[in-house]
C-alpha cells in the first residue's frame, strides 16, 4: 500500500512538473501571456509542487500537505481567474471582494511556509518583520513612524497589483529565469557538469595546487549557470573536495575553496546565477549591459582566488595531480557539450534578449542530447522534474522578497532608510559605502541570491545613487555584498555546505572562506571609485584598471596567505594590504605608490629567502 501511495504522489509531481515546463516552453516559443496571468500561473505551479516535494515531518499530518498544495495553487490561480476584473478596476476606489482578502491571506501564509521549507527560516522572518512594520507604523517612534496601512490597501498592493508578490522579481522568475534553470538541469543530465570538471583538471590540474585550481575553474563555469551557491557547492564539491583532501589539502581549506569558488559563479557572466536578469529589469538596461559591467570584476574575483590557492600550495609544498586526467581525445570527442553555452553567449553578444538566447540554447541542447542518445523520453521526464523542482526555491524566494519590496513601497521605508544612512554617514561616501555593505551582508544572510539582491537593491541602492554613485555601480555594489553573504559568518550557507562535504568545523570553514573571498569585499569599493572596472570609460582606462586590479589581487593574496617565496613577516603583510588598498583608488599617484610598496615587499622577501637558504646550507 505504501509503495502505491508513493507512486501516486510521484506521478502527481511528475504531471505538475511537466505541465509547468511545457507552459514555459510554450511561452518561450509563442510569447508570454499578460503579466498577471504569466506570473500567477507560474506561482500556482510552484505552490502546488513545494508541499509535495517538501513534506511535513509528521507523517500523520501528511494530508495537510495536500490541502496546502491545493489551497496555495488556488490562491495563486485566482489572480489569473480574476484577470479581467483586476485590469478594469480602479485601485483604492473599486471594491475589494471577500475572496480577494481570503486568497491574499492564504497565499501569503502558504508562501512563507513554503519558503521556510525550501530556503530556511531567515527570509520568512524578515518578511514577517516587514509586514509587522507595515501595520504598526502609527505606533512607532520618530523616523520609523508612518501612516496607517489598512488591510484593504495591503491586499491591493501585495496581491492585486504589481508592487508586491507578483512584482518584478517574480516576473523574472516566471519568464527567463525558469528557462535558465531548465537549461541548467539539461546541462547536468547530459553530463556537461562532469565535462567541466574533467576539462578543469586537464587545464590546471598538472600545476602546483592543481586540485584546488581545478575546483575553482569548474565551479566558476558551473556556478555561473547554477541559480544557487549552495547547490553549486553540492553539485561540484562532492567531486572536488574529496580530491583535494586526498592530495593533502587541509579539509577546512578544501571546503572553503569550493564554497568561495561556487559563490563567485553568481557574479560571473554569462548567466551570473540568474540575479543579473533581475538587475537588468530594475535598471532598464539590456542583459548585455549587465554582462559587460560584470565581466572584469567577475574575472578578477577568480584571479585573486587562484593567486591565493597557488600561494597556499607553495607554502605547504603541495604536489600537483599525477593521475585522474582524461585524455585529450575524450575532451575533443565530447566538446559538443559546450555548443549550447557557446550559442547562449553568441546570441547575447549579438544583442538579442536573454529570453530568446536561452530558448535557442535549450533547443540546441535538446537536439544534441537526442542525436548523441544522451536524452531519451525517460531522461527528458527527469530533466523536466528536476528543472521544476529547482525552480521552486527561486520562485518562492522571489515571491517573498516581493512582499518585502511591497512594504518598502507602501510605507515609504525605503526613503526612511535612505535618510537614516545619509544622516549617520554625514554625507561621507566611504562611510556610507561601509554602512551599506554591512546592511547588505546582514540582509543577505541565509537568503537565496536573487531574493537577497531584490531586497538590498530596493533598500540600499537608492542611498548610493542619491550620493552621486552611478546606478549600475550602486546596484553592482549591493549585489556583490548580497552574494558574498553566503561565505560570511555567522550565516555562511555556502561555506557550511562545503564544511559538510569536507567533514570539518563549519565556523572555521566560514572564516577561511571569508579570507579567500576577501577580494570580493574590496571589489565593490573599486566600482564606485573606478568606473572603468565596469567598462565605463576609454579603452586605455579600462586596460589600466585591469592591470592595477590584477596587481592588487596579487597583493591581497600575499597579505592573506603570508607567503611568496618565503614566509612573510607581519610588516610585509601589512604593507601588502596597504598596497592593495592604494590600488583601489585609480589615481596615477596612488597606483604608483601601491606598486612601489609591493615591489619593495617582493624584493625584501627574495633577499630574505636567499639569506635563509645560505644559512641552511651552512
Amino acid at each position: 500500500m505504501e509503495e502505491k501511495k508513493i507512486s501516486v504522489e510521484n506521478i502527481i509531481i511528475a504531471v505538475i512538473s511537466v505541465a509547468m515546463c511545457l507552459f514555459h516552453l510554450y511561452t518561450a516559443v509563442f510569447g508570454i501571456f499578460p503579466t498577471s496571468i504569466q506570473r500567477s500561473v507560474h506561482l500556482g505551479f510552484v505552490m502546488m509542487l513545494v508541499y509535495l516535494i517538501k513534506p511535513i515531518k509528521f507523517k500523520k499530518l501528511r494530508w495537510l500537505d495536500y490541502v496546502c498544495a491545493v489551497a496555495g495553487g488556488w490562491a495563486s490561480f485566482f489572480v489569473c481567474y480574476s484577470y479581467d476584473r483586476y485590469c478594469s478596476r480602479i485601485q483604492y476606489v473599486s471594491p475589494v471582494e471577500t475572496l480577494d482578502y481570503i486568497a491574499c491571506i492564504v497565499l501569503i501564509v502558504l508562501l512563507l511556509e513554503g519558503t521556510r521549507r525550501t530556503c530556511g527560516i531567515a527570509l520568512p522572518i524578515i518578511a514577517m518583520v516587514f509586514m509587522a512594520y507595515c501595520f504598526t507604523g502609527p505606533w512607532l517612534p520618530g523616523i520609523l513612524n508612518h501612516r496607517m496601512v489598512s488591510l484593504r490597501v495591503f491586499v491591493e498592493n501585495m496581491y492585486m497589483a504589481y508592487e508586491g508578490i507578483f512584482g518584478s522579481a517574480l516576473g523574472s522568475s516566471a519568464t527567463f529565469l525558469f528557462l535558465f534553470i531548465l537549461f541548467g538541469s539539461f546541462l547536468e543530465k547530459v553530463g556537461t557538469g562532469e565535462y567541466f570538471i574533467n576539462l578543469a583538471n586537464r587545464l590546471v590540474g598538472w600545476s602546483r595546487g592543481g586540485p584546488a585550481k581545478a575546483a575553482v575553474v569548474s565551479s566558476a563555469i558551473f556556478g555561473s549557470i547554477s541559480g544557487s551557491a549552495v547547490a553549486n557547492v553540492y553539485g561540484t564539491g562532492v567531486m572536488t573536495i574529496p580530491l583535494m583532501k586526498k592530495l593533502d589539502y587541509d579539509p577546512v581549506f578544501a571546503g572553503a575553496t569550493e564554497a568561495v569558488s561556487s559563490t563567485g559563479g553568481q557574479i560571473l557572466p554569462p548567466v551570473m546565477g540568474a540575479a543579473a536578469f533581475v538587475m537588468a529589469e530594475f535598471l532598464g538596461l539590456t542583459y548585455l549591459d549587465i554582462v559587460k559591467a560584470a565581466a572584469i570584476p567577475g574575472v578578477m574575483y577568480y584571479v585573486a582566488l587562484l593567486f591565493m590557492v597557488h600561494l597556499r600550495a607553495r607554502k605547504q609544498n603541495l604536489k600537483p595531480m599525477k593521475e585522474g586526467f582524461v585524455s585529450t581525445r575524450y575532451l575533443f570527442q565530447n566538446s559538443y557539450l559546450m555548443i549550447p553555452l557557446a550559442i547562449l553567449i553568441i546570441i547575447l553578444v549579438m544583442g538579442y534578449t536573454a529570453f530568446k538566447a536561452v530558448y535557442l540554447s535549450l533547443l540546441s541542447l535538446l537536439l544534441i542530447g537526442i542525436i548523441t542518445r544522451r536524452v531519451n523520453l525517460k531522461k527528458l521526464l527527469e530533466i523536466f522534474i528536476d528543472g521544476a523542482k529547482s525552480a521552486v526555491t527561486i520562485a518562492l524566494a522571489c515571491g517573498v522578497s516581493g512582499i518585502i519590496v511591497g512594504v518598502l513601497t507602501t510605507t515609504g521605508l525605503g526613503v526612511t532608510f535612505t535618510s537614516i544612512v545619509l544622516s549617520l554617514s554625514k554625507g561621507i561616501l566611504p562611510l556610507a559605502l561601509l554602512m551599506t555593505a554591512v546592511a547588505c551582508i546582514i540582509l543577505g544572510m541565509g537568503v537565496p541570491t536573487t531574493a537577497a539582491y531584490v531586497i538590498v537593491s530596493a533598500l540600499c541602492a537608492p542611498i548610493l545613487i542619491k550620493m552621486g554613485v552611478m546606478p549600475i555601480a550602486a546596484h553592482m555594489f549591493v549585489f556583490y555584498f548580497a552574494v558574498i553573504s553566503a561565505i560570511t559568518p555567522p550565516v555562511a550557507l555556502a561555506a557550511y555546505a562545503g564544511a559538510h562535504i569536507a567533514g570539518c568545523d563549519m565556523m572555521k570553514t566560514g572564516i577561511q572562506a571569508t579570507k579567500l573571498g576577501i577580494s570580493a569585499f574590496l571589489m565593490p569599493f573599486m566600482f564606485v571609485y573606478s568606473p572603468a572596472l565596469l567598462m565605463e570609460g576609454s579603452v586605455p582606462q579600462v586596460l589600466g584598471c585591469i592591470a592595477t586590479c590584477t596587481i592588487g589581487a596579487f597583493a591581497i593574496a600575499m597579505a592573506v596567505e603570508g607567503y611568496l617565496i618565503d614566509k612573510l613577516d607581519v610588516v610585509s603583510r601589512v604593507v601588502s594590504f596597504a598596497a592593495a588598498f592604494l590600488l583601489i583608488d585609480q589615481g596615477f599617484m596612488t597606483d604608483m605608490v601601491g606598486i612601489c610598496l609591493l615591489v619593495a615587499v617582493i624584493l625584501i622577501d627574495k633577499l630574505r629567502s636567499k639569506k635563509n637558504a645560505s644559512m641552511a646550507n651552512g
